[in-house]
């Protein structure tokens, strides 16, 4: 069985019985004698270690009759490795006779006197040469088959120049035998030593292995707890990769529009004063949508650090809530919407932290402008006992029972209602912890296709404990009567709102320019600011570029004209690209069309993913024009100047 050393072993010639050679063994002798030892013992301490190794690498709660197949196997591997070192004889382990479910459950008695044979090798020691000067062992090596049955009194016998059975003891007693019984022993005195130093260390090998398998079957509360934070440690680690994927993709979107347009300012020296500036009003939109992304992750930080202090002011209620109206009125109108407010007439004031208020109520306001295709958004307050209640509703989509578990959590969009992927994922995660922090809470009601509700609970009078005290009590006030809905403001340029609605709209014949000879270039792209980036930069080059900004019209736009090349970003509504570019390569009309992939994946894998999805290159945004402008050049036709 031996079969990793290419080192011999000296071979014993003398019967068992017999005493050795007495002859004085010459520095060769010795040193091959002792580097056999030191090699069988590595062997076999090396397998154990890896045995136990499997053990500890499952998972602990495992039952005590698993872990004793791998304490069998640990054994199978001690006989056999043993026997194959001494080339002969029998070797056999002998465990204290017990139930097999808890062989190692089960504390020794001192007084253990029957033993059962598990592990024998080799199998067939019956058949092999028995020594023929001991009887007794004779009738010992006869019984060394696994099952057998053996008393104490078998193992107290011996000769006078072999031990034949060594104690393998723990500190919770005794727990075996290990049964040696060679047909000859050595003929050199130090070869025979050489045998007793490896038995001997075989011996205190099986015992440490048995104390750690009975260890590991204890019940350690430590373990537990150990073995929880370990994999709430894994569940963290988790939780920040997807993180900084998440982060990356949301900054790196509006980013690709300022570079982007930056690029071309620099490269534009005509006098359009109108581009220019609406160059600049994307550059500055999606500037302070970055902010606000950087303000949302401190804000998320700081409250998590609990080194977020409110400032509490008295806030006039029907004031903040007409000048929130009037903050999403423009947006709510553009999409045909209706804005209702609700106050109750009892209360006027009370004391929270205004600017706090302020971004809670907006968050919310904002979302459901978002996610409400038509129809009414409104908001209600009223005072329910000693809590004032902030209800946002809506009549939108709704939202599903499994969406509403995820809704707070960091970087969590509702994509999965209307299909897009605006906002940062990041404000209802912080609007919750900045509600926990006045005291109160943010609940949701919703049914799919019946609207939603988000109600912004807080006390009317500020918790005990709070790091900042309020620095008046409220009193209710009679307030003057409000409208039940808000008129439609006549529409005004306003830079913010350019992240999600341009300046300039693009209307659909203005998404493509001029016709030019060859085939069109079909940009899929849902951000409004990188569609309009990549379409005014090809139609610089002179090329006819069409414009999908989502699935659906990319399949119109397919079915009209096929295009020399598809600039396809990932993260699109409903169906997000790499699906569409493997239902283009399976589809033999399209497969041919090169698809260059352009997107804010740009984690470890993502390049790779893409590429195996079908996609003839990867282009990461933010996007180099200039590198574009060579992809677009080897993957389309000719190009004519306009």
């Amino acid at each position: 069985m031996n079969q990793h050393s290419n080192l011999s072993a000296p071979k014993p010639s003398a019967p068992h019985g017999q005493a050795p050679s007495t002859e004085l063994p010459n520095p060769k002798d010795q040193l091959e004698t002792q580097l056999w030892l030191e090699r069988h013992s590595n062997q076999l301490t090396q397998q154990i270690n890896n045995q136990l190794l499997r053990l500890l690498s499952r998972d602990r709660s495992l039952q005590s009759g698993q872990k004793d197949m791998i304490a069998a196997e640990l054994f199978h591997i001690v006989v056999n490795e043993l026997r194959a070192a001494l080339g002969n004889g029998v070797v056999a382990i002998a465990l204290p006779w017990h139930d097999p479910d808890s062989r190692f459950d089960t504390t020794p008695s001192p007084s253990t006197t029957v033993f059962q044979v598990c592990h024998v090798a080799p199998l067939e020691s019956r058949r092999h040469s028995q020594p023929a000067n001991a009887s007794w062992l004779q009738g010992l090596q006869a019984r060394l088959s696994p099952g057998e049955t053996l008393f104490l009194q078998d193992f107290q016998q011996g000769s006078s120049d072999w031990q034949t059975a060594w104690k393998i003891q723990t500190s919770r007693g005794l727990v075996g035998w290990l049964i040696v019984s060679p047909a000859t022993l050595p003929d050199a005195p130090l070869l025979h030593q050489a045998w007793l130093d490896l038995i001997e260390r075989v011996v205190q090998q099986c015992a440490i292995a048995i104390s750690q398998i009975q260890l590991l079957q204890l019940d350690c509360p430590q373990c537990h707890k150990l073995e929880n934070r370990i994999r709430e440690l894994e569940r963290i680690n988790q939780l920040k990769s997807e993180f900084l994927a998440s982060t990356s993709h949301e900054i790196r979107t509006p980013l690709n529009s300022m570079l982007g347009f930056v690029q071309l300012l620099h490269q534009n020296h005509s006098s359009d004063l109108t581009a220019h500036q609406d160059y600049l009003n994307t550059i500055l939109s999606s500037g302070q949508y970055l902010l606000a992304l950087v303000n949302d992750i401190l804000d998320l930080s700081k409250v998590e650090a609990d080194r977020l202090d409110l400032q509490r002011e008295t806030v006039h209620v029907p004031d903040l809530c007409h000048n929130l109206m009037t903050l999403i009125a423009e947006k709510a109108h553009a999409k045909g919407l209706q804005l209702r407010i609700d106050l109750d007439s009892s209360v006027t004031t009370f004391v929270a932290d205004p600017l706090r208020l302020k971004q809670m109520l907006l968050n919310l306001l904002s979302n459901a402008v978002k996610f409400t295709p038509s129809g009414t958004v409104g908001l209600r307050v009223n005072l329910v006992g000693v809590f004032l209640h902030f209800s946002v509703w809506d009549t939108g989509a709704g939202i599903s029972k499994e969406q509403q578990a995820k809704l707070f959590r960091p970087y969590t969009h509702l994509n999965e209602v209307v299909g897009t992927h605006e906002g940062t994922g990041l404000g209802l995660a912080v609007s919750q912890k900045l509600a926990q922090l006045h005291g109160g809470r943010i609940e949701v009601h919703s049914e799919l296709n019946h609207g939603s509700q988000f109600t912004l609970v807080l006390p009317l009078t500020p918790a005990v404990g709070d790091r900042q005290s309020p620095p008046e009590t409220p009193t209710p006030e009679i307030s003057r009567p409000t409208p039940p809905s808000i008129p439609s403001p006549r529409p005004t340029s306003n830079p913010s709102d350019a992240t999600h609605r341009p300046t300039v709209p693009i209307s659909p014949s203005s998404r493509t320019p001029p016709p030019t000879l060859g085939k069109p270039i079909l940009v899929v792209e849902d951000n409004v600011s990188s569609a309009r980036l990549i379409l005014t930069y090809l139609a610089k080059l002179g090329y006819q570029v069409l414009w999908a900004k989502n699935p659906e019209e990319f399949w119109v736009c397919l079915k009209n004209t096929l295009p020399a090349l598809i600039l396809m970003d990932v993260g699109l509504p409903d169906v997000d690209g790499l699906t569409l570019i493997k239902q283009l390569r399976a589809n033999p009309k399209y497969k041919s069309i090169p698809v260059v992939v352009q997107t804010a994946m740009v984690m470890a894998g993502d390049r790779e993913t893409c590429l195996q999805a079908g996609a003839a290159a990867y282009l990461p945004k933010p996007v180099a024009l200039d590198v574009l402008a060579r992809l677009v050049a080897n993957y389309s036709s000719p190009k004519t100047k306009s």
